[in-house]
């Protein structure tokens, strides 16, 4: 199951909000917004950062680079 399938299954099941979540890859972008606080992991597991911010062309263009979902309406400009 991708990340796409899981933040589906999440919300369809009405688990409750994640409060932390923790990832080493942008394509879980699906699951950090169903959270309360997203950190991402890097530098092969020796760094933990907040989750990038969305707002930025880079990071929203890697993001889209990782997925390929109906998830984009997330990645709309304001």
């Amino acid at each position: 199951m991708y990340a796409k399938e899981k933040a589906k299954y999440i919300i369809d099941h009405g688990f409750p909000v994640i409060e932390n979540f923790y990832s080493d890859s942008l394509a879980d972008t699906p699951l950090a917004l169903c959270a309360e606080k997203a950190h991402l992991v890097t530098n092969h597991a020796s760094t933990v950062i907040d989750w990038p911010d969305l707002k930025d062309e880079e990071t929203k263009g890697k993001v889209r680079n990782k997925i390929n979902t109906g998830w984009n309406i997330h990645l709309k400009d304001d």
